[in-house]
Protein backbone atom coordinates (compact mmCIF):
# COMPACT_ATOMS: atom_id res chain seq x y z
CA UNK A 1 0.00 0.00 0.00
CA UNK A 2 1.13 3.92 -0.68
CA UNK A 3 0.84 6.18 1.67
CA UNK A 4 2.81 9.87 1.79
CA UNK A 5 3.01 9.45 5.20
CA UNK A 6 2.24 5.57 6.53
CA UNK A 7 2.33 6.63 9.90
CA UNK A 8 -0.82 8.43 9.91
CA UNK A 9 -2.83 5.15 9.30
CA UNK A 10 -1.28 3.49 12.26
CA UNK A 11 -4.13 4.44 14.41
CA UNK A 12 -6.82 2.84 11.94
CA UNK A 13 -4.80 -0.57 11.36
CA UNK A 14 -4.74 -0.48 15.24
CA UNK A 15 -8.21 -0.34 15.63
CA UNK A 16 -8.40 -3.46 12.90
CA UNK A 17 -5.96 -5.66 14.96
CA UNK A 18 -3.76 -6.17 17.79
CA UNK A 19 -2.25 -2.94 18.49
CA UNK A 20 1.31 -4.80 18.70
CA UNK A 21 0.98 -6.22 15.08
CA UNK A 22 1.51 -2.51 14.22
CA UNK A 23 4.78 -1.46 13.56
CA UNK A 24 6.26 1.71 12.54
CA UNK A 25 9.51 2.46 10.76
CA UNK A 26 10.68 5.29 8.83
CA UNK A 27 8.44 6.03 5.84
CA UNK A 28 6.80 2.38 6.54
CA UNK A 29 4.29 1.09 8.77
CA UNK A 30 4.10 -2.70 9.19
CA UNK A 31 0.85 -4.83 10.65
CA UNK A 32 1.03 -8.44 10.67
CA UNK A 33 -1.65 -10.89 10.17
CA UNK A 34 -1.66 -14.32 10.63
CA UNK A 35 -0.97 -15.43 6.89
CA UNK A 36 0.91 -12.48 6.13
CA UNK A 37 1.53 -8.84 6.92
CA UNK A 38 0.35 -4.96 5.11
CA UNK A 39 3.30 -3.09 4.00
CA UNK A 40 2.18 0.57 3.95
CA UNK A 41 4.79 2.47 2.07
CA UNK A 42 6.11 6.46 1.25
CA UNK A 43 6.61 6.71 -2.04
CA UNK A 44 10.58 6.37 -1.43
CA UNK A 45 10.38 3.09 -0.24
CA UNK A 46 7.89 1.98 -2.41
CA UNK A 47 10.28 2.40 -5.45
CA UNK A 48 12.46 0.57 -3.94
CA UNK A 49 10.45 -1.94 -3.28
CA UNK A 50 8.83 -2.25 -7.32
CA UNK A 51 11.53 -0.42 -8.54
CA UNK A 52 11.21 0.93 -12.12
CA UNK A 53 7.95 0.26 -11.80
CA UNK A 54 5.15 3.01 -13.72
CA UNK A 55 2.76 3.09 -10.37
CA UNK A 56 -0.78 4.56 -10.54
CA UNK A 57 -0.83 8.66 -9.89
CA UNK A 58 0.87 9.77 -6.58
CA UNK A 59 -2.12 12.16 -5.51
CA UNK A 60 -4.33 9.20 -5.42
CA UNK A 61 -2.92 8.29 -1.77
CA UNK A 62 -2.82 6.13 -0.03
CA UNK A 63 -4.17 3.45 -2.26
CA UNK A 64 -3.04 -0.34 -3.11
CA UNK A 65 0.39 -0.07 -5.57
CA UNK A 66 1.06 -3.69 -5.43
CA UNK A 67 0.96 -7.03 -3.64
CA UNK A 68 2.86 -10.14 -3.90
CA UNK A 69 1.71 -13.80 -3.78
CA UNK A 70 3.41 -16.92 -2.23
CA UNK A 71 3.51 -19.44 -4.42
CA UNK A 72 4.99 -22.90 -4.54
CA UNK A 73 6.63 -23.16 -7.67
CA UNK A 74 7.78 -20.07 -9.28
CA UNK A 75 8.70 -22.03 -12.51
CA UNK A 76 4.92 -23.11 -12.77
CA UNK A 77 3.84 -19.51 -12.00
CA UNK A 78 6.47 -18.41 -14.90
CA UNK A 79 4.51 -21.12 -17.21
CA UNK A 80 1.34 -20.13 -16.69
CA UNK A 81 1.74 -16.63 -16.53
CA UNK A 82 3.69 -17.15 -20.65
CA UNK A 83 0.94 -19.82 -21.41
CA UNK A 84 -1.89 -17.10 -20.53
CA UNK A 85 0.03 -13.94 -22.38
CA UNK A 86 0.72 -12.18 -19.17
CA UNK A 87 3.89 -9.68 -19.43
CA UNK A 88 5.74 -9.76 -16.51
CA UNK A 89 9.19 -9.25 -15.34
CA UNK A 90 12.12 -11.21 -13.51
CA UNK A 91 12.88 -9.44 -10.66
CA UNK A 92 15.42 -11.35 -8.64
CA UNK A 93 13.98 -14.25 -7.64
CA UNK A 94 10.24 -12.20 -8.13
CA UNK A 95 8.24 -12.86 -11.10
CA UNK A 96 6.50 -9.03 -11.21
CA UNK A 97 2.96 -8.38 -13.42
CA UNK A 98 3.08 -4.40 -13.94
CA UNK A 99 0.87 -2.51 -12.73
CA UNK A 100 -0.80 -1.39 -16.41
CA UNK A 101 -1.46 -4.76 -16.79
CA UNK A 102 -2.96 -5.63 -13.71
CA UNK A 103 -5.80 -2.75 -13.13
CA UNK A 104 -3.05 -0.81 -11.40
CA UNK A 105 -1.11 -2.74 -8.90
CA UNK A 106 1.44 -4.89 -9.41
CA UNK A 107 1.31 -8.07 -8.92
CA UNK A 108 4.48 -9.88 -7.53
CA UNK A 109 4.94 -14.26 -7.53
CA UNK A 110 7.46 -15.21 -5.12
CA UNK A 111 8.47 -18.95 -3.91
Amino acid sequence: MMANDPGSLAELFSKLVEPAAVQRSEGALTVSLRGGAISILDATRLDGRFPGRRLRDVLRKPYFAGYSVKVADLAAAEAVLRQGGVAFERVGARLQVPAEQAFGAVVEFAA
